[in-house]
């Protein structure tokens, strides 16, 4: 997909700060759509130079490997997933119906972009170690720091609230385990799957008071 700069841009000379910037972004918006159109294998640098209309000159520039752009892109694609977690956070009510909104909430989030790919890059990280490092930092981002504290205001009210921390883990494990089965074999019924699970999650949430 070709890009171009916005008029505003056009209507004057870029630094080369900004130039770089730009070419940068049309780099790591290109890898995400080939991570999500193609696959991790599919996605070389060739395509990817290809659909940010640039030189893979301009690519090597500014990522040296492969592995680099991917994480890269990864991490842009990590930080959208979570604006969207908060974004999904802020507006669950504020009544009984907010536990059954955030499973929801957290249900469409793993069936979302972020998820499959991060889920095919840990597959291929299991024997590219250099994939592997480039991953392992944002995996700690978004798995263990930033959206433990969404979750715990999802559904306790409070993202310093520990106490429900086991509970949020598993409703977290639960959701991601149906989510895996449904990339895996998508003809079984996995939404009714998590209808029946879903119900579960709820009763647990009830005998701890979180709703």
């Amino acid at each position: 997909m070709t890009r171009s700069l916005p008029a505003t841009a056009r209507r004057r000379r870029l630094t080369q700060q900004e130039r770089s910037a730009a070419t940068r972004e049309a780099l790591i918006d290109a890898t995400i759509e080939c991570l999500v159109d193609v696959g991790y294998d599919r996605t070389t640098t060739t395509e990817i130079s290809e659909r940010a209309a640039l030189s893979r000159g301009a690519h090597l520039h500014h990522f040296q490997t492969r592995a680099a752009l991917v994480a890269a892109a990864v991490e842009g694609l990590a930080q959208r997933g979570l604006e969207d977690l908060a974004r999904g956070v802020r507006r669950l009510p504020d009544d009984e119906r907010r536990p059954e909104a955030a499973l929801d909430m957290l249900w469409r989030l793993f069936n979302g972009q972020l998820f499959q790919v991060m889920l095919e890059l840990s597959v291929h990280g299991r024997t590219d170690p250099e994939l592997r490092a480039e991953l392992d930092p944002i995996e700690r981002m978004v798995g263990h720091d930033t959206m433990p504290q969404w979750l715990r205001l999802a559904f306790a009210g409070d993202p310093d609230d520990h106490r429900l921390d086991d509970l949020i883990s598993l409703i977290a494990a639960a959701v991601r385990g149906l989510a895996v089965m449904k990339l895996l074999e998508p003809t079984r019924r996995i939404n009714e799957r998590w209808n029946a699970c879903r119900a579960q999650l709820l009763s647990l949430l009830d005998q701890q008071g979180a709703r």
